[in-house]
């Protein structure tokens, strides 16, 4: 490996429901440029049967622009959805929406960058390494951005089974009703449907139609409603915003407690755009609901529930891609 000024470099891929980030990374581990961001194509604004082609398009260019005059030695891509360790997704809801068939991102991801050494995982998982870099090894990391998922980490090491399957507490189905609001994957009920930030837009907007409330919402005055939008009213303390924030925050209690009660981990990280954008209320928000939907065994959510950084799973994958975290 080289320097910012040499030929070959350790690049690491960040690929999000609605954004794309690309660094390249020191041997030490440390990005050589600041992050580079492009928008993620996705099933809202491109649903045709060319849409994974587009994505991996998208992720080339950011690529070859984040690489500059220098050749990638180690690639990392960090991917939303369930991965098995073939480098196979078996979905991808918020990119591609439902669908039946997976994707083999390891071979798409060679013929990308055949003369490198490709890694592929999961977004979330990437974004855990971040944490075991910094000592921990015993905790559960959160996305909560275009959709919501978690991975659960014991001695360091990413815990999801046999087939990768695990992690996805996004797609645990907490309301039953038959007419719950449907998730991106085809389900009713799911987490990610009711809590995820793009579940907040897609709400706020069909209230801002339906509700005389929208009339005296900040939401109101701007250009779209949209995350930097919810997110600016979260803070002013926007009620119409809050009416929609606050039951989310109440279902990620409810699966946050569960996750809790099941594994005893007693410190979980909050990341994603979404999450790190309404900060630290948010957190409290959410602490809260955990605290309301759990048994209290003396335990403090406000002690267990940490905010994280947006970056965590591209500097995570960097840092998987230096050797310094994971196997």
């Amino acid at each position: 490996m080289s320097d910012a000024s040499g030929a070959t470099a350790i690049l690491a891929v960040e690929v999000g429901g609605t954004s794309l980030r690309a660094a390249c990374i020191a041997p030490e581990g440390e990005m050589l440029d600041e992050p580079l961001i492009a928008a993620a194509p996705n099933h809202l604004d491109d649903g045709g049967p060319r849409l994974l082609e587009a994505i991996l398009a998208a992720v080339g260019d950011l690529a070859e622009t984040a690489l500059g005059p220098r050749q990638p030695r180690v690639v990392v891509v960090a991917y939303p959805g369930p991965i098995d360790d073939r480098g196979t997704v078996l979905a991808m809801p918020t990119l591609v929406g439902r669908s039946d068939g997976t994707f083999d991102l390891a071979a798409a991801c060679r013929g990308l960058w055949p003369h490198a050494v490709v890694h592929t995982m999961n977004d979330v998982t990437a974004a855990g390494y971040r944490y075991v870099a910094t000592g921990l090894q015993d905790f559960a990391i959160v996305t909560i951005g275009s959709g919501v998922g978690h991975k659960l980490f014991l001695d360091g090491r990413p815990r999801v089974g046999p087939c990768g399957r695990g992690g996805e507490i996004g797609h645990l189905r907490l309301d039953p009703a038959p007419d719950a609001v449907e998730c991106e994957c085809g389900g009713r009920g799911h987490l990610g449907g009711l809590a995820s930030g793009r579940a907040v837009v897609t709400e706020l907007r069909r209230r801002s139609v339906t509700d005389p409330g929208f009339a005296r919402s900040q939401l109101r005055e701007a250009e779209a409603i949209d995350g930097p939008a919810v997110a600016a009213a979260f803070h002013s303390g926007d009620p119409f915003t809050l009416q929609t924030v606050e039951p989310a925050a109440g279902f990620l209690g409810q699966a946050l407690a569960a996750l809790h009660l099941d594994s005893g981990v007693e410190r979980i990280i909050l990341v994603g755009g979404f999450a790190v954008a309404l900060g630290e209320p948010f957190r409290r928000l959410v602490a809260g609901a955990c605290a309301d939907a759990c048994w209290d065994t003396g335990q403090s959510w406000d002690q267990i529930l940490q905010l994280g950084e947006v970056d965590a799973g591209l500097r995570g994958a960097g840092l998987y891609g230096a050797g310094i975290v994971g196997a």
